[in-house]
């Protein structure tokens, strides 16, 4: 069962929601290339836009996740991952190769690596959404040793494997940044980071946690703006009347024998005449031991560096995939 049925077969259970609920392919939503529709073009390029807001909001509020006293911010996050990346590569050259690209937070961090002396040979962008090519190679280029070290691969992620991101690197950094990796289940992840995995291989992921404090932060999150603006266009390029506000609803599933909070937000949607909610997005959100076991357990990593913000909402995680060695629990 995919991700969508669980969550779906979750909110009728335990949420009594008995109208039809329509779900969409998380790849859908983001999916544009030079053959769509004007329109479905434009709605790829806002989605990408509103993705950007969010980040950028995110690196310059100095009181956001952090402590009352202000420690912890985001920024300052990126910052220790992007020290400590500094010892993990070493004198070797390194291949970024982000999964779901964005330009924020990959500028400030390909920057700081620069600030200490690391520059960067390699950086392969991989996203569905072809609307985001001229983005990145504007943010990313001019950072680049040579602009022939700018990829950009618009597929799915799940059809990536190892020669598509061979370059002779001695380290690469896989990076799935903006929480993007709770929109899929963790053998989905794990599949991915083992097939593109190789020798001197390092995974930075961002998640925001589950905590026994409380949902408040999750519902902040998806209640802002750019995410219901988000809703509305998924609707939109799908062809749905939108008939209400999205709703943002916080559930649990269950999978390979463990338990999942995940958050989900709904579209009051009217298609052919029938009233139901579309399911406009889904993301998981681990407990920090979670997050460290399924990395272990699906992914074949062994986690390295914990990086979480002041009010314990969100984590980096920085994690070795370990090829052939056994990894330890």
């Amino acid at each position: 069962m995919d991700i969508n049925a669980l969550v779906v077969s979750s909110l009728k259970k335990n949420h009594a929601l008995a109208c039809p609920i329509w779900t969409v392919e998380n790849a859908a939503k983001y999916a544009a290339s030079s053959a769509d529709l004007p329109d479905h073009q434009q709605v790829s390029e806002e989605m990408l836009g509103l993705m950007t807001s969010l980040n950028h909001e995110g690196l310059t509020r100095a009181d956001l996740c952090a402590t009352p006293c202000g420690k912890g911010a985001l920024s300052t996050l990126l910052r220790a991952v992007a020290d400590d990346l500094v010892d993990v590569v070493g004198e070797g050259s390194l291949h970024y190769v982000e999964l779901g690209p964005e330009p924020i937070k990959t500028s400030a961090l390909i920057n700081r690596l620069l600030e200490h002396g690391k520059p960067l040979l390699h950086y392969t962008a991989v996203d569905i959404n072809a609307a985001s090519y001229e983005v990145m190679r504007d943010a990313v280029e001019p950072l680049l040793a040579s602009p022939q070290g700018f990829r950009y691969l618009a597929t799915d992620f799940r059809d990536l494997s190892r020669h598509h991101i061979e370059c002779g690197q001695d380290v690469t950094l896989i990076t799935m940044l903006g929480f993007q990796e709770g929109n899929e289940l963790p053998d989905s992840i794990g599949q991915i980071i083992r097939r593109v995995g190789g020798t001197r291989t390092y995974v930075l992921s961002e998640m925001q946690l589950s905590s026994p404090e409380g949902d408040q932060h999750i519902h902040r999150f998806y209640q802002h703006d750019c995410m219901s603006r988000f809703s509305d266009l998924v609707g939109l390029k799908l062809g749905f009347e939108k008939t209400g506000d999205h709703q943002v609803v916080i559930s649990e599933i269950e999978h390979d024998d463990d338990r999942y909070r995940v958050a989900v937000t709904l579209l009051p949607v009217n298609s052919g005449g029938d009233e139901g909610y579309l399911l406009t997005n889904v993301c998981l959100k681990y407990t920090r031991e979670q997050f460290i076991r399924v990395r272990q357990n699906y992914g074949g990593c062994r986690v390295i560096g914990e990086y979480c913000s002041g009010d314990g909402s969100v984590l980096y995680q920085l994690a070795e995939y370990c090829a052939h060695d056994r990894v330890a629990s």
